[in-house]
């Protein structure tokens, strides 16, 4: 386990020299800084379990730097403790807590008490380190197994991570992946669809989920990414289907089409063939009495006018009825199936 360290900042060395001296009875190394922008130059360097923090310095006071301290990332969560001779008073004391302070020293106090507290925050700190690689190292075992590429990606875009099937669809090793750009917009946690080219001219189809996350204490990118070249030939192949029974089946509401206007005629043509019957009786009776007619002898120039009329109408239907009675079925017939 790394080594822990502590921040202690006092503008006085006689004052760093006896916390130092406390200190050094616990497994952690003392780093010393005597104003506000040592010990945020010191913060930039370090990862410090704890910091104990003068109140009354020149420039930039203790409440301050406590303050830059929270607001930065790396050290948003480092337990402050303020150690001050001056500012004793209540308000003083909770202006700390404010600031950002777990526990507020007053000088003089007894060194047994101070050493107490120091480790039992190193205890706390030493406790979430651990639980953190713990965790850590369960997320490496268990992205190791899934089939989904996961890649971690720091606030740049830097790839910081790659597991076996990120490996696998990228056609690269995690040495070779390690430190280079990611290359692909990293928008926001929705699903979005990536292409995989290769010197195989096989492209890769993938779908891609971000989330931000913490890896390593810093504000990191978990980029998920699932091979669904398979599953878009599927719904290709799909489109097309449907595209061919939409087809198919229009053609079949035209033969049913078809087929209903053929029963249509076959009924007409039953209908016609049955009315010329009708017709063709009475027909018959007229064309006999007109023939009877004409044998009476001579007609009148009117009376005789008229029988013509009638014989000639009589013929022409006659003739219609012929035309219906002779029509076939195949020479209506709608081509449906060509």
């Amino acid at each position: 386990m790394i080594r822990q360290k502590i921040l202690i900042v006092d503008d006085k060395e006689e004052n760093l020299f006896s916390l130092e001296q406390i200190l050094k009875e616990l497994d952690a190394d003392i780093i010393r800084a005597q104003n506000g922008n040592e010990a945020l130059a010191a913060s930039l360097n370090h990862e410090f379990s704890l910091a104990l923090l003068d109140v009354q310095m020149p420039g930039m006071d203790g409440y301050e730097l406590a303050e830059w301290l929270r607001s930065e990332t790396k050290t948003k969560e480092l337990p402050i403790i303020f150690v001050s001779a001056v500012y004793s008073s209540d308000y003083h004391v909770f202006k700390g807590y404010d600031a950002g302070a777990v526990d507020f020293m007053v000088k003089p106090f007894n060194p047994k008490i101070l050493l107490s507290k120091v480790t039992v925050f190193l205890q706390l700190d030493r406790q979430k380190t651990l639980l953190k690689q713990s965790s850590e190292a369960r997320f490496r075992k268990l992205v190791e197994t899934v089939t989904d590429a996961i890649i971690i990606l720091d606030s740049n875009g830097i790839v910081r991570f790659i597991n076996p099937a990120g490996e696998s669809l990228f056609r690269t090793t995690s040495e070779d992946f390690l430190g280079q750009p990611f290359g692909f917009p990293i928008e926001g946690e929705e699903a979005t669809e990536i292409e995989l080219f290769f010197s195989d001219d096989n492209p890769v189809i993938a779908e891609m989920r971000i989330k931000e996350i913490d890896w390593e204490e810093m504000p990191s990118w978990l980029a998920s990414i699932r091979d669904i070249t398979g599953r878009k030939k599927i719904e290709e192949e799909l489109v097309q289907t449907v595209s061919g029974l939409k087809k198919a089946n229009k053609k079949i509401l035209e033969q049913q089409e078809s087929v209903i206007e053929e029963e249509r005629l076959k009924v007409l043509l039953q209908l016609s063939g049955a009315t010329a019957h009708e017709l063709n009786q009475p027909l018959t009776v007229l064309l006999g009495n007109i023939e009877i007619l004409e044998t009476f002898g001579e007609l009148k120039e009117k009376e005789e006018k008229v029988v013509l009329d009638i014989n000639t109408s009589a013929k022409r239907i006659s003739e219609i009825v012929k035309k219906i009675q002779n029509i076939r079925y195949d020479q209506v017939q709608p081509n449906a199936f060509d």
